[in-house]
């Protein structure tokens, strides 16, 4: 036998870049009960160099490890930055009686006990538990290793870096499901990696960022199912999207696009049809539970209705309702565009959904440095992303009717009706709850990845076709995307 063939195991499990990610966060929060985050850099950087002293020359593999390492890095920064009470939603401080933070801290000193009231007596606690049950055993941990509690606290922003960095590797999975390569592959992922949203995000103590990690995953299991329809694949998706609704209750928002891959396939392979019917009762028995339990549960004991969200309609300084449907879409009174971020109230309230979707996406709900530098870098970036959401509904258009060998018809309805349901949802939202916040980009942030791998689909088909036209498209797009990377790290490393 192999002297080392009993290292081959770990060797090979500590490759996967999950557990890497995993790792590295550990460390983190390790040097963090020491006081000593600074030294991470050098291990970051010392480990960059290494790779690449033995990787050697900078192909595609090299540059999609670097992007990785540098989107990683950015967070690391933004989290370090960030307090825990800074550029939150929903988020109060320690010891409130409400918000997410508040679920948390429940958990965390009643022994991981549901609560034992009516969820909608307090704020926040009417969603589901999954991240803020993950979050308070995370305190709990952390307590055990010496932190205080508000250190405890601050390093729950660890778990969502981790979470957010799992959204870079599911979407490189996804996009090498459809063999993009080269400039189709690093262009998206690139979007992916910078993208303003997932900064924010990596840095939220809230939900969101956990919900759409487990949708991600649900959604890559799914194409690999329509692929190969194993049982195995289908209990994964059944898990990752039910755990995705246990997180929050817009991993719903899956359901059309996979319920359709399920019936396209049926109808693709009709002699398998008592094998997919097997696999839909199990997807079933796994995902209705997971998903709808704590709805079911509150139901029972509270009769909080199903799907419940909680009425915010009154709060006057946010309440848009009175702005018409005309209003909400298309007025472009240049006094909007002026400022480029959010306004609740002064000059005017932020009520056209579209301008606060191109303001949010980049900044959340936030103001950043008021300097002259940062202000220049604030707009190119709020402007360069503008146009980037331009090319990426142009590529949606590529994408959607030109034939190509990497994606069929089936996959192409999954991802537009994905879209569509995510849209609508928050449309409907937007209307049904009137008020400034409702407008947030963070309700819809599975588009841009949906746009990203547009992109890349239309790069792809472009490059074999390799007239003037496609290569001024190529040229531009990455341009674009390149300015979009920079400006987004440059605001994003000199927040007040």
């Amino acid at each position: 036998m192999n002297q080392n063939s009993k290292w081959h195991i770990p060797i090979q499990f500590f490759k996967h870049p999950v557990i890497i990610t995993l790792l590295f966060c550990f460390i983190l929060n390790l040097l963090t009960v020491f006081g000593a985050e600074k030294s991470f850099w050098l291990i970051i950087l010392l480990g960059t160099a290494i790779l690449f002293k033995l990787k050697g020359n900078l192909n595609t593999r090299n540059i999609i490890i670097l992007l990785s390492i540098g989107s990683f890095l950015l967070r690391v920064m933004y989290i370090l930055h960030t307090p825990y009470f800074s550029r939150q939603h929903d988020v109060a401080g320690i010891g409130n009686i409400d918000g997410h933070l508040a679920y948390i801290e429940y958990f965390f000193h009643n022994n991981f006990k549901l609560p034992d009231f009516d969820p909608r007596t307090k704020w926040q606690f009417y969603h589901p538990p999954l991240h803020h049950f993950i979050s308070a055993v995370w305190l709990k941990l952390n307590s055990a290793l010496g932190m205080n509690f508000e250190k405890a606290v601050e390093s729950i922003q660890v778990l969502t870096l981790f979470y957010s960095c799992c959204i870079n590797i599911l979407c490189y999975k996804i996009f090498k499901e459809f063999s993009l390569d080269k400039l189709a592959l690093v262009i998206p992922y690139s979007i992916v990696c910078f993208h303003p949203t997932l900064s924010l995000l990596s840095g939220s103590i809230n939900n969101d960022i956990l919900c759409l990690a487990l949708m991600l995953a649900a959604i890559l299991y799914t194409i690999r199912w329509y692929k190969n329809p194993a049982m195995s694949t289908i209990i994964k998706i059944a898990l990752f999207m039910g755990l995705s609704m246990m997180a929050k209750s817009s991993g719903i928002l899956l359901a059309p696009a996979i319920a359709s891959v399920f019936l396209l396939k049926l109808a693709q392979r009709k002699d398998l049809f008592k094998k997919f019917i097997g696999q839909f009762t199990v997807f079933g028995l796994i995902c209705i539970p997971l998903g709808v339990w704590w709805s079911v549960y509150n139901y029972t004991k509270y009769g909080m209705p199903l799907g419940y969200i909680p009425l915010i309609d009154d709060n006057p300084a946010l309440y848009i309702g009175d702005y018409s449907v005309i209003n909400r879409f298309f007025d472009f009174d240049p006094v909007q565009i002026k400022n480029i971020f959010i306004c609740f109230g002064d000059p005017y309230k932020e009520h056209n959904i579209l301008i606060y979707i191109l303001k949010s996406s980049v900044f959340g709900e936030y103001h950043m440095k008021d300097t002259t530098v940062s202000m220049i870098i604030s707009t190119i970036l709020f402007y360069i992303n503008a146009f980037l959401i331009f090319i990426s509904l142009i590529s949606m258009g590529v994408a959607t009717v030109k034939k190509s060998s990497k994606i069929d018809t089936n996959l192409k309805t999954f991802w537009i009706i994905l879209y569509v349901t995510i849209t609508a949802s928050f449309i409907r939202f937007c209307f049904g709850h009137p008020l400034i916040c409702t407008q947030d980009y963070r309700y819809i942030v599975p588009t841009f990845i949906i746009g990203s791998l547009a992109i890349g689909f239309a790069l792809d088909f472009l490059q074999a076709v390799r007239t003037k036209r496609a290569k001024f498209f190529a040229a531009i797009t990455t341009a674009t995307t390149v300015v979009f990377c920079l400006s987004s790290i440059l605001v994003y490393l000199i927040l007040d």
